[in-house]
């Protein structure tokens, strides 16, 4: 009994270390910044996207990042992603923070989709300030006297 159970956890542990569709994923790491400095705390996401005729796509990865922006994500799928990056409150950098009110979105990426390539990748997310949002009101040629 002890050595059916060990040979069935062998087994399992060696399928979890070969993965599934592994050959499917890639490394990438790389740092957030907003205006030229570190994004933190943040979730960087990467979701596969479909090819032309396609319904499914693989499976979306993502990851916090660090003090100083930086993230690493072992296995995202290669190919095109979407990739998006969430602003999580700045007293949380755990998991439950996710659940908490998110703050508004603060930054516009430079791209909004990426190439995932066999191999390790980097991939630097540089987002600049959204402007802020215009106030009603007056207009330049209300102060003129006609």
């Amino acid at each position: 009994m002890l050595a059916k159970l060990k040979r069935v956890l062998g087994g399992a542990v060696l399928l979890g270390v070969i993965g599934c569709g592994s050959e499917n994923t890639a490394p990438v790491s790389g740092m957030v910044s907003l205006d030229g400095q570190p994004v933190y705390p943040a979730r960087v996401m990467f979701t596969p996207m479909a090819d032309k005729g396609e319904t499914e796509a693989g499976v979306a990865a993502s990851a916090l990042t660090e003090a100083d922006g930086t993230y690493v994500i072992p296995a995202a799928a290669i190919g095109k992603n979407a990739v998006g990056v969430m602003m999580l409150p700045a007293d949380r950098d755990s998991e439950e923070a996710e659940d908490e009110e998110r703050p508004p979105a603060v930054g516009k990426p430079d791209k909004s989709s990426y190439d995932v390539a066999s191999g390790e990748n980097t991939i630097d997310i540089k987002l600049a300030s959204l402007p802020p949002a215009g106030k009603p009101g007056r207009r330049a040629h209300d102060d003129d006297d006609d």
